[in-house]
């Protein structure tokens, strides 16, 4: 840990020297309500990696299928073994895709797949990735706190793109999912290291199709009005323009 700090400390000693000599700094967003660059680089412009509208289904009609995703890497600190822990209780059928970092853990995690309650598809393409959410009930971001996860004021881009193919999200309970998300209503938050929390808020989407529509429809809306690249790129080109 003591080596870890030391680079630590200098390599942000560089980062400074570096950020104060430069026009501008892109970063995506706030760190816990902070601009982790104020007072270390001229200017910083927040430019998120939001969605291209084109490339989410805004018109997805709700799918009440008892079907739920996890489309993304595969890790320990993604919240993946709770997911298919939670899947033996969840009264439908978990679709993973993506690629496991980790040979050891896959093996660790493999046997949920030989049962009939979830299905690995190894990793898609991006047409598939998206069919994969159109046609699933819930979408699922319970990222563990670990590392930066907790920290940042700004959704995983998968959630967004949950969002914008309009099936609810479960996403886990940090401070600014838990704002957003009591604004937009769009899914539920849970602790990511309580299963029975996983398993009552799948459960409640599946047994309550009418308010899920409602949370289908108001994450649409918020990407198409928010959370989407053409809102984003809109302060770049004006970046652009400032410097040139």
């Amino acid at each position: 840990f003591f080596l870890k700090d030391v680079i630590a400390k200098f390599y942000k000693i560089y980062e400074t020297f570096v950020a104060k000599r430069i026009d501008c700094v892109i970063f995506p967003c706030t760190i816990e309500g902070k601009n982790i660059f104020e007072g270390r680089s001229k200017r910083t412009v927040f430019i998120d990696n939001y969605p291209l509208l084109h490339e989410v289904n805004l018109h997805n009609s709700y799918k009440n299928n008892h079907s739920y995703c996890y489309v993304g890497s595969l890790t320990q600190d993604r919240g993946i073994s709770n997911l298919l822990a939670a899947s033996c209780r969840i009264n439908g059928k978990f679709k993973v895709a993506g690629r496991f970092v980790d040979v050891e853990y896959k093996k660790q995690v493999e046997g949920y797949f030989a049962t009939d309650k979830a299905d690995y598809f190894g990793f898609l393409d991006r047409k598939k990735v998206m069919k994969l959410i159109e046609n699933s009930s819930v979408g699922m971001s319970t990222l563990l706190e670990v590392g930066q996860y907790y920290k940042t004021d700004n959704f995983p881009t998968k959630v967004l793109e949950y969002m914008g193919n309009g099936i609810p999200v479960i996403i886990s309970k940090y401070p600014f999912a838990l704002k957003k998300f009591e604004e937009i209503q769009c899914g539920i938050c849970v602790d990511p290291n309580n299963i029975d929390e996983i398993v009552n808020a799948v459960n409640y989407i599946f047994d309550h199709p009418v308010e899920a529509k409602k949370m289908s429809d108001n994450g649409k809306k918020a990407v198409k009005e928010i959370f989407n690249w053409e809102q984003q790129e809109i302060k770049l080109i004006k970046l652009y323009e400032d410097l040139i």
